[in-house]
Protein backbone atom coordinates (compact mmCIF):
# COMPACT_ATOMS: atom_id res chain seq x y z
CA UNK A 1 0.00 0.00 0.00
CA UNK A 2 1.22 3.53 -0.70
CA UNK A 3 1.42 6.09 2.11
CA UNK A 4 -1.16 8.29 0.36
CA UNK A 5 -3.67 5.42 0.42
CA UNK A 6 -2.99 4.72 4.09
CA UNK A 7 -3.47 8.38 5.01
CA UNK A 8 -6.81 8.48 3.16
CA UNK A 9 -7.95 5.35 5.02
CA UNK A 10 -6.98 6.82 8.38
CA UNK A 11 -8.70 10.11 7.53
CA UNK A 12 -11.90 8.18 6.75
CA UNK A 13 -11.57 6.51 10.19
CA UNK A 14 -11.68 3.01 8.72
CA UNK A 15 -8.96 1.99 11.18
CA UNK A 16 -10.51 3.68 14.22
CA UNK A 17 -9.81 1.69 17.36
CA UNK A 18 -7.25 -0.53 15.65
CA UNK A 19 -3.64 -0.69 16.74
CA UNK A 20 -0.82 -1.53 14.34
CA UNK A 21 2.61 -0.44 13.21
CA UNK A 22 3.60 0.98 9.84
CA UNK A 23 6.82 -0.30 8.32
CA UNK A 24 8.87 0.59 5.29
CA UNK A 25 11.90 -0.71 3.48
CA UNK A 26 15.16 -0.33 5.38
CA UNK A 27 17.27 2.45 3.98
CA UNK A 28 14.29 4.37 2.63
CA UNK A 29 14.73 8.02 3.34
CA UNK A 30 12.19 10.81 3.35
CA UNK A 31 8.96 8.93 2.85
CA UNK A 32 6.68 10.53 0.30
CA UNK A 33 3.11 9.86 -0.76
CA UNK A 34 4.18 7.20 -3.26
CA UNK A 35 6.37 5.31 -0.78
CA UNK A 36 5.30 1.75 -0.16
CA UNK A 37 4.40 0.91 3.41
CA UNK A 38 3.31 -2.23 5.23
CA UNK A 39 1.02 -2.72 8.22
CA UNK A 40 1.83 -5.31 10.84
CA UNK A 41 1.43 -6.04 14.51
CA UNK A 42 3.41 -4.40 17.28
CA UNK A 43 6.68 -6.11 18.17
CA UNK A 44 6.90 -8.47 21.09
CA UNK A 45 8.91 -7.00 23.96
CA UNK A 46 11.19 -9.45 25.79
CA UNK A 47 12.11 -9.36 29.47
CA UNK A 48 15.40 -7.77 28.35
CA UNK A 49 13.38 -4.98 26.72
CA UNK A 50 14.29 -6.15 23.20
CA UNK A 51 11.79 -5.71 20.39
CA UNK A 52 11.09 -8.88 18.43
CA UNK A 53 9.38 -8.13 15.13
CA UNK A 54 7.18 -10.53 13.22
CA UNK A 55 8.58 -12.98 10.70
CA UNK A 56 7.01 -10.88 7.93
CA UNK A 57 8.91 -7.76 9.02
CA UNK A 58 12.17 -9.64 9.44
CA UNK A 59 11.85 -11.60 6.17
CA UNK A 60 11.14 -8.45 4.17
CA UNK A 61 13.90 -6.38 5.78
CA UNK A 62 11.47 -3.71 6.99
CA UNK A 63 11.96 -0.98 9.56
CA UNK A 64 9.47 0.66 11.87
CA UNK A 65 8.14 4.01 10.60
CA UNK A 66 5.04 4.93 12.63
CA UNK A 67 2.52 3.68 15.14
CA UNK A 68 -1.16 3.80 14.24
CA UNK A 69 -1.78 5.92 17.33
CA UNK A 70 0.63 8.64 16.18
CA UNK A 71 -0.85 8.69 12.67
CA UNK A 72 -4.43 8.74 13.94
CA UNK A 73 -3.71 11.58 16.40
CA UNK A 74 -1.80 13.74 13.92
CA UNK A 75 -4.33 13.25 11.13
CA UNK A 76 -7.21 14.04 13.50
CA UNK A 77 -5.43 17.28 14.43
CA UNK A 78 -5.00 18.17 10.74
CA UNK A 79 -8.63 17.41 9.93
CA UNK A 80 -9.80 19.49 12.90
CA UNK A 81 -8.00 22.41 11.26
CA UNK A 82 -9.03 21.63 7.66
CA UNK A 83 -11.64 18.96 6.93
CA UNK A 84 -10.48 18.84 3.30
CA UNK A 85 -6.75 18.51 4.02
CA UNK A 86 -4.80 16.67 1.36
CA UNK A 87 -2.65 13.60 2.01
CA UNK A 88 0.35 15.86 1.29
CA UNK A 89 -0.65 18.17 4.15
CA UNK A 90 -1.18 15.15 6.41
CA UNK A 91 2.27 13.77 5.62
CA UNK A 92 3.83 17.18 6.23
CA UNK A 93 2.11 17.29 9.64
CA UNK A 94 3.33 13.77 10.46
CA UNK A 95 6.92 14.67 9.56
CA UNK A 96 6.63 17.85 11.62
CA UNK A 97 5.33 15.91 14.62
CA UNK A 98 8.12 13.33 14.38
CA UNK A 99 10.74 16.09 14.30
CA UNK A 100 9.26 18.52 16.86
CA UNK A 101 7.02 16.32 19.06
CA UNK A 102 4.29 18.90 18.48
CA UNK A 103 1.33 19.31 16.17
CA UNK A 104 1.68 21.44 13.07
CA UNK A 105 -0.52 24.52 12.77
CA UNK A 106 -1.42 24.11 9.12
CA UNK A 107 -2.89 27.61 8.94
CA UNK A 108 0.47 29.33 9.50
Amino acid sequence: MKIAELLRLIASKVDEGKSYCVFGRKGSSDEDLSSECFLDEHPEITEENEEIYSKFVQDNNLEFWYSSRLLQDVILSVLDQDADASPGTMLKAISYYCEHDDYLDINQ
